[in-house]
């Protein structure tokens, strides 16, 4: 993460003789053209060793731009390993030269998967990308299942409802208010001297990005929770006064900042890396459909207007998970937390089922065909709880009903249909893996369905460090050099 050249410094130098005089630094050229490429190779090995056991994996891919205006393809991979843990790994950052078409692309991460021996028929591949044309295509020319990323579709649906004039008009007063306190220390200070005499959280305020939905509810909860000292601002101060909100705006901002904040939990929950992700998407598409963006009694106008708008555009974007809907019910299926499917019409129920059963029927044979799919009997208890808690209580409420199946070819599936959901709160690899001997085919189709991320966020969560990285006092390193910086440090901790 630091450019080499600080070991060439004299304080460094200083402190390193400090610590141990009889140790020589080696040159900067040492660690550029010896150490970083070792380290880079060994992790690398460890990498393609662990992902040659994987039967399944999910990749994300996007594209992003250096300080010095060259373009990089990122592509990350994630599996989950014998032990049911889930692993992700950034595979490559690679300068791309020719235009982002769909098939140059598909090219540049086929050739990736064939540098780490990932390329051969028996296993399988998802994609996740956002929803561009050239990555849609891409995904098709690779042959692999494609999900669109879910963060990037409420992000356009949420920013799709900010349009409404309504809306519009209130996100310009906040966006004034904000800047007359962030326009000067002066101004600003005022706002942290009135915080403090009221004994409030010294909050400053912030603006909202266009390219960041998200933004939009921070700027206006920080607003929010600095509305007392704005207030008492304004009876003090006139320009203050003139742009503050009356008693109805603020009410408004209330009403909008909670219609958002459902939305932002669910962010939250699918950014993770730590937990299966893709299994929660039919359960919140119901959610959000049927739940959140519900028309309620005592919802504000504003409120109505954004709910209408919002499931307006989101109605619309679903569709574009028609091509992997039994994927999603899937994957749903095996995870022990919604595996009672109440977020599915009878009919999807009844295909639920029925593709259970087809992968039942093939994972059996395969399992007869390889009997090393088969985990030494694990008694530890490994229950896990997740984070974010408090946000998955709340998102998502079912009821616990169970599924009746008589057919003994499937005792396995009928079995796992009839115990009681898992908490929303634990985890589900945990459970497939204190479970493995009880349920031993459908552990492994879990296995392999459970890997893929809801959201490209994964692929996405590089370009911050990449730009840590390659900083405008950075951006000559060459290609190569900053594709082995930026695996090491994505990769380094976790292999």
């Amino acid at each position: 993460m630091r450019p080499i050249n600080i070991i060439e410094g004299k304080s460094f130098q200083a402190l390193i003789k400090t610590l141990e005089p009889r140790y020589e630094i080696p040159s900067r050229a040492t660690f550029s053209d010896t150490i970083i490429p070792r380290i880079y190779e060994s992790v690398k090995n460890d990498i393609i060793a662990q992902i040659q056991y994987s039967k399944s994996c999910g990749l994300t891919f996007d594209y992003w731009s250096s300080y010095a205006n060259k373009s990089y393809l990122t592509l990350t991979v994630h599996f989950i390993s014998n032990e049911y843990d889930l692993q992700s790994f950034v595979l490559k950052t690679t300068e791309v030269f020719a235009s982002h078409t769909g098939q140059h692309t598909a090219n540049v991460i086929q050739s990736i998967l064939e540098e780490f021996t990932l390329h051969n028929n028996e296993r399988q591949f998802f994609t996740v990308s956002d929803a561009a044309s050239n990555m849609c295509c891409a995904a098709e020319k690779l042959g692999y299942p494609h999900f669109k990323c879910f963060a990037h579709m409420l992000h356009n649906s949420l920013k799709h409802s900010f349009e409404a004039p309504e809306i519009q008009k209130l996100l310009k007063k906040i966006r004034e208010l904000v800047k007359y306190f962030r326009s000067s220390p002066l101004k600003s200070n005022k706002l942290t001297m009135m915080q403090q005499k009221l004994n409030v959280a010294q909050i400053k305020l912030k603006f909202d990005v266009d390219t960041r939905w998200n933004s939009v509810y921070d700027s206006i909860e920080r607003l929010i929770k600095s509305k007392q000292a704005i207030v008492n601002l304004g009876l003090e101060d006139l320009e203050i006064a003139e742009l503050t909100l009356n008693l109805e705006e603020w009410q408004e901002i209330e009403d909008l900042r909670n219609s958002l904040t459902d939305f932002k939990d669910i962010t939250e929950i699918l950014s993770t890396s730590q937990t299966p992700s893709i299994s929660m998407l039919k359960p919140l598409i119901f959610i959000i459909s049927n739940n959140i963006l519900s028309i309620k009694e005592e919802d504000g106008d504003i409120c109505r207007t954004i709910k209408h708008l919002i499931f307006e555009d989101f109605s619309q974007r679903i569709k574009g998970y028609q091509n992997v809907d039994d994927l999603l019910i899937l994957s749903s299926l095996l995870d022990p937390r919604f595996k009672n499917m109440n977020y599915l019409t009878q009919f999807e129920k009844s295909k639920a089922q029925k593709l259970l059963k087809e992968k039942f029927l093939l994972y059996s044979q395969k399992y007869k065909e390889d009997p090393n799919n088969i985990l030494e009997e694990n008694n530890n208890q490994t229950k896990r709880v997740l984070i974010n808690t408090d946000a998955l209580k709340k998102v998502f409420t079912f009821s616990n009903t169970s599924l009746n199946q008589k057919t003994d070819e499937f005792k396995e599936i009928n079995k796992y249909l009839n115990i009681d959901e898992l908490n929303i709160c634990e985890d589900p690899l945990c459970w497939w893996k204190e479970n493995f001997n009880k349920f031993r085919i459908l552990s492994l189709v879990a296995r392999d369905f459970l890997c893929v991320p809801a959201t490209s966020v994964p692929s996405e969560r590089v370009f911050s460090k990449a730009g840590n990285i390659v900083s405008n006092k950075r951006s000559s390193l060459s290609s190569k050099f900053i594709d082995k910086l930026i695996f090491l440090a994505e990769n380094r901790t976790s292999s």
